[in-house]
């Protein structure tokens, strides 16, 4: 198809979105090419998940022996390529001696560890999570998001907290507010509650990064109501951070732990991991099914996303490119700190906020657009959220140091549209 034909194709799409941006037809590595062959720097590698760049050939390769050889079977059958997997994940986060369920997506995932939580806890209701949170867009998902206040019908015993922002003059965050608020809503309806569920960096709400501090005392509070904790790491897991898991890094194991997107290397891929040091075998005394659950193509995908990190030293890679990616970012943002404040992040995942203070929600986000758009312009993509207040980046982990400084040199042409 030409050009012409392509666009009026927009018209069979169903408008979920307002689809904006060039037509992309291609990609390798950190990079996406348009259908007018123009070259992009995707610093957020797709929707987060292409971890090793766009059409990895490796990647590709193993993708093809895998469909030749078994892609799906009945949810009952078990696969050789799960097992080997299965034990793999064990290995790579041992201090929760992990049992794992692998799954499609995010949202599936976490309502797949939301219902053993109810189940487990005997049947309790409840869950209490970050009033800025995101978890998905199913009924269920939705209803502990931020988004929560605009699900029909509303989900019942859905209980909200604020999650400690970060300080934007180096000082220390009071995390006691915001500890004793979680610990009055738990000790006014522990009856009900099941599980908390929370992202441990809070991405969508505006990249905050809760101390340690705050998670050990969460840890403790749930542990004296009897109450599970759920970390969903769809974002943070797998080696974005730094480490395979971000619980890792802040002293705090959860009960259940989700992961997605960089686990499928741009396919649809999630999991749930039980603590099998808190949750017993014989806790599991409900079935749980679905008809792309534990497939030998979703296991082969993880583990083969495992070896890599392993033989490349990708965790160390990860560490050093995010720390000189935050140092160029607060260097910018001393040259342009009326429109770019606090950057801040771990390995890479790292954003900074934009300065939009006075404006409504509306006027917010219809800044941050323009961002984007002028973002495009300099052949960068890059995303808002936190309602247009934050630019969130998380690039493939093959990113390498010179596209680093070609991403800044575009961000500060960017930036110079705006001062």
């Amino acid at each position: 198809m030409n050009k012409k034909e392509l666009l009026q194709c927009y018209d069979y799409l169903a408008p979920v979105l307002d689809y904006t941006g060039p037509i992309i037809n291609s990609g390798k590595g950190c990079y996406v090419y348009d259908i007018d062959g123009n070259k992009y720097l995707d610093f957020n590698c797709g929707q987060f998940c292409a971890i090793f760049g766009h059409s990895d050939e490796k990647a590709a390769e193993m993708i093809y022996r895998t469909a030749k050889n078994l892609m799906h079977l009945n949810t009952n059958t078990i696969n050789d390529e799960m097992l080997i997997t299965a034990k793999k994940i064990h290995d790579i986060c041992p201090e929760m001696n992990g049992r794992s369920i692998i799954l499609s997506t995010g949202s599936e995932a976490n309502e797949c560890a939301l219902r053993y939580a109810k189940n487990m806890s005997g049947n309790k209701p409840g869950i209490i999570s970050f009033d800025c949170g995101y978890h998905g867009l199913t009924h269920g998902t939705e209803g502990y998001s931020i988004s929560r206040k605009w699900v029909k019908p509303q989900v019942k015993n859905s209980f909200a907290v604020a999650a400690p922002p970060i300080s934007e003059n180096n000082s220390k965050t009071d995390i006691m507010p915001y500890v004793k608020e979680f610990e009055g809503i738990v000790k006014e309806n522990k009856d009900i509650i099941a599980a908390a569920l929370f992202e441990p960096i809070v991405s969508s709400g505006g990249m905050y990064l809760p101390p340690k501090e705050y998670w050990r005392e969460i840890r403790r509070i749930c542990d004296e109501n009897e109450i599970y904790l759920i970390f969903d790491e769809c974002q943070t897991g797998f080696a974005r951070t730094g480490s395979w898991f971000y619980y890792q890094q802040i002293d705090c194991i959860p009960d259940m732990l989700v992961c997605a997107k960089s686990i499928g290397l741009g396919l649809p891929v999630s999991m749930v991991i039980f603590n099998g040091n808190t949750i017993p075998k014989d806790k599991f005394t409900m079935h749980h099914f679905s008809s792309h659950q534990n497939e030998p193509f979703a296991a082969a995908l993880i583990s083969y996303a495992i070896d890599e990190i392993k033989a490349n030293n990708i965790l160390r890679k990860i560490q050093e490119d995010g720390q000189y990616l935050l140092k160029r970012l607060e260097e910018l943002s001393r040259k342009y700190m009326t429109f770019m404040r606090s950057p801040h992040g771990i390995g890479l995942m790292c954003g900074f906020y934009l300065n939009i203070d006075g404006m409504d929600r509306f006027q917010a986000e219809e800044q941050s657009e323009r961002f984007c758009k002028e973002a495009l312009r300099n052949n960068i993509i890059i995303q808002c959220t936190n309602y247009g207040r934050t630019v969130r980046l998380l690039p493939g982990y093959c990113i390498t140091r010179d596209e680093i400084d070609f991403f800044m040199e575009a961000l500060e042409r960017t930036l110079d549209a705006f001062i």
